[in-house]
């Protein structure tokens, strides 16, 4: 298994286990082997997240990946540079806040956005101030930040 097919696993079972959080991030960092996964705040320190950490970490020293898992809050000294935000499509405004919260933390002003069945339609500026307009399709929704 790849690291990042084990990664798609990680966040499909973590949205089907923690089916409130609306979100995660991850970032893939080479130099140290790590495995960088932000989850909010909430979620880290609960109760059964420890659990689920416990048996993640085996997994993956079971399929001797070539990268260690470190779990992160958005309150985290570790900043993410080039991550993916996966946000979990399961309702319309869990996407259009983390949508809205993914374009604040980048500095990017979100003008509109729209969801239209699984199309999300979104217009802000970009970092010279100039429009733009994108579209995101639901069914595999993975953002890079």
């Amino acid at each position: 298994m790849t690291t990042y097919q084990f990664i798609l696993e990680l966040v499909d079972l973590l949205f089907r286990k923690f089916t409130t959080i609306d979100y995660c991030e991850y970032e893939v960092d080479d130099d140290s082997n790590t495995i960088f996964i932000r989850i909010p705040k909430g979620l880290y320190n609960s109760d059964e997240f420890p659990l689920f950490d416990i048996d993640i970490t085996d997994k993956a020293f079971e399929l001797k990946l070539e990268h260690g898992i470190c779990f992160i809050t958005e309150d985290s000294m570790i900043e993410l540079s080039n991550s993916t935000v996966v946000i979990n499509d399961q309702n319309n405004e869990a996407i259009m806040k983390n949508l809205k919260w993914l374009f604040e933390s980048k500095g990017i002003g979100l003008n509109e956005f729209s969801i239209k069945s699984e199309l999300i339609q979104v217009e802000f500026n970009d970092l010279d101030n100039e429009p733009f307009k994108s579209e995101i399709i639901t069914e595999q929704l993975a953002l890079a930040a």
